[in-house]
């Protein structure tokens, strides 16, 4: 089972972008938190991952997650610190995970 706890909740304009659109968008930034499984190392830890959910105003929704990122809560909240002051989207996670930690 994932629990899901949010961390932050930022607004933003699309002027604020350069974004030719100018709506408003809400990007919401969740903590994961789940049970290890299988034969890994880390069987029966608490694993922790990053979900990230982009609404606009047209109702369109947007998401995307990483789950079991690492065993260690304050690591992956270190990273979603960094997300969120940099506004990273869902459709940028993947990308800046893989810069930040190789995954």
């Amino acid at each position: 089972m994932i629990k899901k706890y949010l961390q932050r909740k930022i607004n933003i304009n699309a002027d604020d972008t350069n974004d030719e659109r100018n709506e408003k968008m809400e990007i919401e930034y969740y903590l994961l938190e789940s049970d290890s499984f299988g034969s890994d190392a880390a069987y029966g830890q608490k694993v922790y991952g990053i979900e990230i959910i982009k609404k606009t105003e047209e109702d369109d929704i947007e998401s995307e997650f990483v789950r079991n990122l690492s065993t260690s809560v304050d690591s992956v909240s270190s990273i979603l610190d960094k997300m969120v002051k940099n506004s990273v989207t869902p459709v940028a996670l993947p990308f800046v995970l893989d810069d930040l930690i190789g995954v």
